[in-house]
């Protein structure tokens, strides 16, 4: 509960968290395509199409640095969390939930 809600904190603006879900797909994609494609040049491509979009979400709409530096893997699994509850249709409401807590 923690984990999420500090990853919250660092993801609360719609850019931030659009760019994250663009970018998502694209890290995921990357050992996929370098592993059962054997295609570097679009593997490449995509880690680092991923990372940008990552990384500028933090740059340009949330001024702050990426939680990844400090908590690599809290921050991946609370991005593949973050990608269900947009999927699935709950990303509002598990936000307006978190802003009642606090």
């Amino acid at each position: 509960k923690d984990c999420l809600a500090f990853y919250r904190s660092r993801h609360r603006t719609p850019g931030c968290k659009l760019t994250h879900l663009i970018g998502l797909p694209a890290l995921v994609a990357t050992p996929f395509c370098l592993l059962f494609r054997r295609d570097k040049k679009l593997g490449v491509s995509l880690l680092l199409l991923g990372l940008f979009m990552q990384f500028s979400g933090h740059f340009f709409f949330e001024k702050n640095k990426p939680a990844t530096f400090k908590y690599p893997f809290l921050s991946l699994a609370s991005d593949f969390i973050m990608l269900f509850h947009f999927l699935t249709g709950q990303l509002t409401a598990k936000r307006q939930a978190a802003e009642k807590q606090s």
